[in-house]
């Protein structure tokens, strides 16, 4: 119920006297019903026309400066009222509210359950309790346990409300799927699809995009490309010629399918040498022979493969 009760002048002065004295918190036990119409005031010490107490109040403090009430008459009683105050255990009225007509009305088969906000104001909503809480029913909130409204569809698609909870339904009917230029849901694309490099509608996760990735920095060393940019490798090393003209050369790793191209360059003072291939490389290795057929000479390499 929103409406905004007014906290008298003692009932204020009851918590603050309560706060002063360490007697505190107030309890509230009682809300009065009657059928006043004028304009409630802070002066009150009395409803208007009172004709009912209900002490099935309960209520918690949902913020600092506000309180969460809720009263029920479940009996079969029937009756209207236009005002309501709610009264201390000393008796004391500590909150009033008044309406020139109706506020609810109660059937003698139905049940009166009314819950409302009350804000204290400069008041600490810590200083002021009630007897009975076991039927609070306040708004629920990310700190306090309540109840709340379920979302229509349009407040689940908008996403601004944060005070009504969405069910798996509405969130169901929102989802879409997501475009350069719509928010939405992706499915994770497999390593197929990552690879192939056609599929528009998934998202690649930064494990497939480096899935087959490795590398060496070193001499040997080598570089082996993702899968979706083929596996493609490149291997490098330093051979020397120390004990023949021919060595064979064992790549740092193996290529998986093969070996296309192998290429050299060889140094020697006073010399011009050059490499070439003794025998087609195999994916584990590759026979080489330098030019001069000395033995004391450097060779670089690299082979490129699959």
């Amino acid at each position: 119920m929103s409406i905004s009760l007014i906290i008298t002048d003692a009932g204020r002065a009851e918590v603050i006297n309560a706060d002063n004295t360490g007697t505190g918190p107030v309890t509230l036990t009682e809300v009065a019903l009657g059928t006043g119409i004028a304009a409630s005031n802070p002066t009150q010490t009395a409803l208007q026309a009172e004709f009912k107490r209900l002490t099935t109040i309960s209520g918690l403090a949902v913020a600092d400066d506000t309180i969460h009430v809720t009263v029920r008459d479940e009996t079969n009683a029937e009756y209207s009222f236009s005002e309501f105050g709610i009264f201390t255990d000393s008796g004391t009225l500590f909150a009033v509210y008044s309406a020139p007509a109706d506020i609810m009305q109660k059937a003698a088969a139905s049940s009166l359950n009314m819950a409302l906000d009350v804000v204290l104001g400069t008041l600490d909503a810590n200083t002021v309790t009630f007897g009975d809480t076991n039927f609070a029913n306040p708004p629920a909130s990310e700190t306090v346990s309540g109840v709340s409204k379920v979302a229509t569809q349009t407040e689940t698609n908008t996403g601004t409300d944060d005070t009504k909870f969405v069910t798996p339904k509405k969130l169901k009917a929102w989802v879409k799927q997501a475009t350069e230029s719509v928010i939405g849901m992706l499915k994770i694309a497999t390593q197929a699809q990552t690879d192939a490099g056609i599929d528009d509608t998934v998202a690649v996760t930064p494990k497939k995009m480096r899935f087959g990735f490795l590398i060496q920095k070193a001499l040997p060393g080598y570089i082996v490309f993702p899968s979706w940019l083929g596996g493609f490798i490149i291997q490098w090393s330093f051979i020397p010629f120390t004990s023949s003209a021919v060595q064979v050369w064992t790549y740092p790793i193996s290529f998986p399918t093969a070996c296309i191209n192998v290429s050299g360059l060889m140094f020697n003072a006073g010399a011009s040498p050059y490499l070439s291939i003794e025998s087609a490389p195999t994916t584990a290795n590759v026979s080489l022979r330098n030019s001069t057929g000395a033995v004391a000479i450097n060779g670089y390499v690299i082979a490129f493969g699959y």
